[in-house]
């Protein structure tokens, strides 16, 4: 059962301490995502309690319900921003790779997913295992998830393949593939001691993508 919010937030327009109120409850929102990443990633979810991460937000309970349901519903919101700080880098490493090779623009991709989810192993012991098994509704967001980092793949592919070009068992099964082999070796990373070093990972990735891109590249010049 989720907990009841404990007070009814002001009014987003009103203004504290010469700030708008809608700005401080993002800041604090914030400082709540942050402190879940630190405390769940290194403490682990089960084994933290709700009292763990507001005081290291340094924020109080009544604060958390104005902004969460659930202690697992800022488990979700922690998970959703570290997908999404991932998600824009890949973005931002494509559109930088310009017209660099197939393989030298997948290596640099796979560089700046791997800083966004790996460079702090709390953000990767978060995303890839402590939010496995929670409950069916974070299980719905983490096929959500994968769905999309496929979507994202299969766009990237035709942007520069072309849409005549389909991967083995077509662009679902093909992005899910990929997806499955870079969330489960992401997750054994991140149970390592020691974890080996990212640009390892970074290697793994671009080695597992390159072949599916340079079939594709191949048929286009057939």
């Amino acid at each position: 059962m989720q907990a009841q919010r404990e007070s009814t937030p002001p009014p987003a327009g009103r203004r504290y301490g010469g700030r708008a109120v809608a700005d401080r409850r993002a800041e604090r929102r914030l400082r709540f995502i942050e402190s879940a990443i630190a405390v769940f990633g290194s403490r682990t979810y089960r084994a933290s309690t709700l009292a763990d991460v507001c005081s290291h937000a340094k924020l109080s309970r009544r604060q958390f319900y104005e902004e969460f349901e659930s202690r697992e519903d800022l488990l979700t919101a922690a998970y959703t921003r570290i997908q999404d700080d991932a998600r824009s880098a890949v973005l931002q490493a494509i559109d930088q790779a310009g017209d660099a090779s197939v393989q030298d623009t997948i290596a640099e991709v796979m560089a700046a997913y791997v800083e966004a989810v790996a460079a702090d192993p709390r953000r990767a012991q978060l995303a890839f295992v402590e939010v496995v098994g929670v409950s069916a509704d974070l299980e719905t967001r983490r096929r959500q998830q994968r769905l999309a980092w496929g979507k994202l793949l299969e766009s990237a592919f035709r942007a520069r393949l072309g849409d005549s070009y389909q991967p083995p068992g077509g662009y679902t099964l093909a992005g899910q593939a990929f997806v499955g082999a870079v969330n489960n070796v992401a997750h054994e990373w991140s149970l390592a001691d020691p974890r080996p070093p990212r640009h390892e990972l970074t290697a793994l990735f671009t080695a597992l993508l390159t072949p599916l891109a340079s079939q594709g590249s191949e048929e286009s010049r057939a």
